[in-house]
């Protein structure tokens, strides 16, 4: 899912702004973990290393909703907010069958948003979201609809199954492709041999001078 950032840094987004990285990443300054002089500092480490191991072990979507200082001086509206946002993302996964996680486990709700994905999960492939997405929430998002706040999340949602329907697209190409290319190459690292043709041409035959007796 390499094109997800790319994708989403297109869109325009009202409510909130993301963050996307196909790697493990919490997006988050760990003022803690950055120094190592905190008494804190080696149950926070090991507590990151933890993390980032599981998230190699069983890559699926990680991914948080924030409502930093900027959205509203009070916690409990900070807090309201971040709900907010993380409901109507949570809601839109659901709604194309997929998991907090990033599992896809409806085949028929995500057929109805890509029939590609549904099919490979209906041949019994089990296909997940991946990398890890930070929804950082705006002020407009208390004040913005629920519904339009939905229609947004969903969008972020569309271009993760897009970029997931593409990798399955490309990684089923793949073996064709490696087997043409390996073609290619044995055809080209074939080396030419040059056959040089030796032809003997008749010696043409010398008359006998006359001798002189």
């Amino acid at each position: 899912m390499k094109d997800v950032f790319l994708r989403l840094r297109r869109q325009k987004f009202h409510c909130f702004s993301v963050s996307y990285q196909s790697g493990f990443n919490s997006f988050i300054l760990h003022h803690i973990i950055s120094n190592s002089q905190h008494p804190l500092y080696t149950i926070r480490k090991r507590k990151y290393i933890e993390r980032e191991r599981a998230f190699r072990d069983h890559p699926d979507l990680f991914w948080h909703a924030i409502a930093p200082n900027n959205c509203s001086k009070t916690k409990v509206v900070r807090t309201w907010a971040r709900r907010r946002l993380r409901n109507a993302f949570v809601e839109e996964l659901r709604e194309r069958g997929i998991n907090q996680d990033g599992t896809l486990e409806n085949a028929e709700r995500v057929t109805k948003y890509s029939d590609t994905l549904g099919k490979f999960m209906k041949d019994g492939k089990a296909l997940r979201l991946k990398g890890s997405l930070r929804l950082l929430a705006l002020p407009p998002v208390l004040s913005t609809k629920y519904v339009d706040v939905r229609k947004e999340t969903g969008r972020v949602a569309d271009i993760l199954l897009q970029c997931l329907e593409d990798d399955c697209i490309s990684s089923k190409n793949a073996p064709h492709a490696q087997k043409m290319d390996s073609g290619k190459s044995q055809k080209t690292n074939v080396p030419l041999v040059h056959i040089r043709r030796i032809v003997t041409l008749p010696q043409r035959s010398r008359k006998k001078l006359p001798t002189l007796e």
